[in-house]
């Protein structure tokens, strides 16, 4: 289950690309790139909404799209999934699987923390408690 934009946890910082090259590769709405629609398309099926990880990081509104085009398309649950995609494959590309492998390991485990809280509500458990650190004691 994805949060919400509005109840969503902390993510992990979106590691930057430099790359103005990669930039506009992953940016650049095929409307303008003439690519095909269906290329970038997830099955019916898909059981991950992208589209809301584009969301939470703003990737959807760095989309560069024809004018027209502009509200439709930085709308579209498609367009946002792409996009988060496209980023992904270009932080791959510039940098590598290592910083890749990192971020991912982070952002995931935002979401299997809040699936583990989730599953604990509704088995009526209560809260996991973080212990709280302990103080040195002076008689060492």
């Amino acid at each position: 289950m994805t949060p919400s934009v509005q109840s969503s946890p902390e993510l992990p910082p979106l590691p930057a690309i430099k790359s103005g090259t990669t930039l506009r590769q992953i940016f650049t709405h095929r409307s303008l790139a003439r690519r095909s629609k269906r290329a970038f398309e997830d099955s019916p099926n898909d059981p991950s909404p992208d589209n809301e990880h584009a969301v939470l990081y703003g990737l959807h509104e760095r989309l560069v799209v024809q004018v027209a085009q502009a509200d439709k398309v930085k709308g579209s649950p498609n367009a946002q999934a792409e996009v988060f995609k496209a980023y992904v494959g270009g932080l791959y590309r510039e940098q590598g699987l290592d910083t890749v492998s990192k971020w991912l390991c982070s952002f995931l485990q935002v979401y299997a923390q809040d699936a583990y809280e989730n599953i604990r509500r509704e088995h009526l458990l209560p809260p996991v408690q973080t212990p709280a650190p302990q103080a040195l004691s002076s008689d060492q």
